[in-house]
């Protein structure tokens, strides 16, 4: 763990569930013998204080470029290699008032450039470099068609609750424009 190693990796090496691996780690860090991370659950973001052209701009961003809701998925991702767009998607999380906290970002990347891009991601985003996660390498021959510069980000913000309510606000935004005859259907 110490040397970075995720609990897949480490639970495959000792031939035991990831289950088996994480109870061991939570007893071992009850008796103090190592730290981990703490989960950050709370959900108080909110949005009484956004404006209506605001909700639609991050609704639609979203619904065009992040994850669904699927059995599996209970966080917020928006994931591309636009800048302006992580930034203005990240800027409508902020108006929601989210925890900070629970951002983290995830690259894509030829690892030579990891550490040039995480620390440009850093800078137009504005957070700290303990936001990411282990990057991951692009896939494929090596030879790409369209190189990007500082990779392809996921910003994920973990929250179920959230990811409903955008849901429920996209069926929103979209069922007060349907025209009557699309309503019968």
């Amino acid at each position: 763990r110490k040397k970075g190693f995720h609990s897949k990796d480490i639970a495959k090496n000792f031939e035991v569930s990831t289950n088996a691996l994480d109870m061991k780690i939570k007893k071992l860090a009850k008796k103090g013998k190592i730290k981990v991370k703490k989960w950050i659950r709370d959900d108080n973001y909110t949005f009484k204080n956004i404006s209506k052209e605001n909700l639609i701009k991050g609704v639609l961003m979203w619904w065009c470029e992040g994850t669904k809701p699927s059995e599996n998925n209970t966080s917020v991702e928006f994931v591309n290699s636009d800048p302006v767009l992580i930034w203005h998607f990240l800027n409508f999380l902020r108006k929601l008032n989210i925890n900070e906290k629970k951002i983290r970002l995830k690259l894509k990347i030829d690892l030579k450039e990891e550490n040039k891009a995480q620390k440009f991601w850093c800078k137009i985003l504005n957070v700290p470099m303990s936001s990411f996660n282990k990057s991951s390498p692009f896939s494929g021959n090596g030879i790409s068609k369209r190189r990007l510069k500082y990779g392809t980000l996921t910003l994920k913000y973990s929250s179920k609750k959230l990811l409903m309510d955008l849901v429920s606000k996209w069926k929103e935004i979209m069922e007060k424009g349907l025209p009557k005859n699309m309503e019968d259907s």
